[in-house]
């Protein structure tokens, strides 16, 4: 019995429909396939929690094979301009589904979460930035006398600190066991 799950990731590309079957993984769009991945030649799955500003309980899965090839699988369903549903239901039981297909059909996959270690250290580091030139600006307004402007300026910061946390929280590098995804790397049902 084949697996399904459907998706529009943005506005530029039509709805997907991934499929996993017997020995393979496929992206179709009108019933026509446009990316095709056998389960024998994955290599790599990385899974990452991917916030945006209109989705902050957004997931997003990577597939790549031995050649290079890869499909891109995320819980958000784009509807419109900056509205998304949340498919994280049905997504959670696609990547569970395939993670237990993969542990018993391939034994050269890696499963791996977070950014690549390059990614991650750009990140952190651009956090700490951000947080340093945040502060400093908290501390300039308030020796020139700009009382109005700090409170935007902490509802700035309270709104956006607690999603750059949990990114930096979650998408550290890490391998996981194809039978044990770490629930933080999946959307909560």
């Amino acid at each position: 019995m084949d697996i399904t799950y459907s998706v529009k990731q943005d506005a530029f590309t039509k709805e997907i429909v991934f499929c996993i079957d017997d020995d393979k993984l496929s992206a179709s769009i009108n019933g026509v396939i446009v990316n095709k991945i056998d389960l024998i030649k994955i290599v790599q799955v990385r899974m990452k929690y991917a916030p945006t500003r209109y989705v902050k309980n957004k997931f997003v899965m990577e597939v790549k094979d031995l050649s290079g090839q890869s499909i891109t699988i995320s819980n958000a369903h784009y509807l419109s301009l900056g509205k998304f549903e949340d498919r994280g239901n049905e997504y959670r039981e696609f990547i569970l589904q395939l993670h237990k297909k993969l542990a018993n059909v391939n034994n050269i996959c890696k499963f791996t979460s977070g950014a690549t270690q390059s990614a991650y250290t750009i990140n952190f580091i651009s956090l700490l930035f951000v947080i340093f030139i945040l502060i400093f600006a908290l501390f300039f307004m308030i020796a020139t006398g700009l009382y109005f402007i700090i409170v935007m300026h902490l509802i700035f910061i309270i709104y956006y600190l607690p999603a750059s946390l949990k990114f930096i929280k979650v998408n550290k590098p890490k391998n996981y066991f194809p039978n044990s995804i770490p629930n933080y790397l999946l959307p909560n049902i």
